[in-house]
C-alpha cells in the first residue's frame, strides 16, 4: 500500500512538475499527514531530487512535514527515525508562529515558505483551507496540490474549491473520484 501509494503520487507529481515549469529540485514541497503513506511519497520524490543533482541533505531541506502535533522539527521528541529524516532545523524555524504549545501549523508553514507542493495524507477533510490555498496561490504560478486522502469525505479538500480558489491555476490529483470542474467555460478534468 505504501509503495503503491508511493509511486503513484511519484508520477503524478513529475508530470505537475513539468507543467509547471519549475525542475523537481526547486520545489519546497509541503505535505500534511506524516505517517507511512507521506514517508513513502517523500522518500520516492527525495530519491528523484538526488537523481536531480542535488545531496541527500539538499533533497531533504525541500520537504516540510505537517502532522497532529506540528511541523517536524528536530527540537521534536516524538519523531519516528523515518519522520526525523524529514526534521527541518528547529533553529530555521525558532521565530515561526507558533501555539502556545509550541506547534507550528500548516498555514504557519504555507505563510512562511513558498511552498509549490502541497500534498495531502492525513485523512483531515478540509484541511488545505481557503486560506491556506490562496496564500499558497499568492506565491506560485501553478500550485500543486494533491489531497490524496480517501474517501471524498476525508479528503484535505474539494476539487472545485481549489479550482477557485486558485482561478484555475493549480494542477491538481486527488485520491477519491471527483467529477470534472466547469470554470469560466472550461470544463478541467480532476
Amino acid at each position: 500500500d505504501i509503495q503503491g501509494t508511493a509511486g503513484v503520487a511519484l508520477g503524478a507529481v513529475l508530470s505537475a512538475v513539468k507543467v509547471s515549469g519549475r525542475s523537481l529540485k526547486d520545489q519546497q514541497i509541503v505535505f500534511l499527514g506524516a505517517g507511512s503513506a507521506g514517508i513513502g511519497v517523500a522518500d520516492g520524490l527525495r530519491a528523484a531530487i538526488v537523481g536531480d543533482g542535488l545531496s541527500e541533505q539538499e533533497a531533504r531541506s525541500h520537504f516540510w512535514f505537517v502532522d497532529k502535533d506540528g511541523l517536524l522539527h528536530s527540537g521534536r521528541k516524538d519523531l519516528s527515525p523515518e519522520q526525523r529524516v524529514y526534521a527541518q532545523p528547529q533553529e530555521h524555524v525558532s521565530g515561526w508562529p507558533a501555539t502556545a504549545n509550541g506547534q507550528i501549523g500548516l498555514a504557519d508553514v504555507v505563510g512562511k515558505i513558498e511552498a509549490t507542493i502541497l500534498i495531502g495524507l492525513s485523512t483531515v477533510g478540509g484541511a488545505f483551507t481557503e486560506t491556506i490555498v490562496r496564500e499558497m496561490a499568492r506565491k506560485v504560478q501553478r500550485p500543486i496540490i494533491f489531497p490524496i486522502s480517501n474517501p471524498t469525505i476525508k479528503s484535505e479538500a474539494k476539487a472545485e474549491d481549489l479550482i477557485r480558489w486558485t482561478d484555475a491555476r493549480a494542477l491538481i490529483a486527488t485520491g477519491s473520484p471527483f467529477a470534472p470542474v466547469s470554470y469560466n467555460g472550461r470544463r478541467i478534468p480532476i
